[in-house]
């Protein structure tokens, strides 16, 4: 096992849309039912808490928009 792994995301220090402090809370959205929107699955979602914004990072590929603030 790699003693190191890198990020699947990582993104700038700050105080903006894009940018922020640290990543606080996260999940992937893997439902036994699909409740939402169907591109949301597999999709990482995560918020940063400096910035109070809430992201959505598609592994597929392999891009971040915003979800919410």
């Amino acid at each position: 096992m790699p003693e190191y792994v890198d990020p699947i995301y990582a993104y700038g220090h700050g105080n903006t849309n894009t940018t922020g402090c640290a990543i606080t809370g996260e999940a992937f959205y893997k439902p036994a039912i699909v409740q939402f929107p169907s591109e949301y699955v597999n999709d990482y979602f995560f918020t940063d808490v400096c910035s109070g914004w809430i992201m959505r990072y598609d592994p597929a590929t392999d891009t971040a928009s915003g979800f919410t603030t």
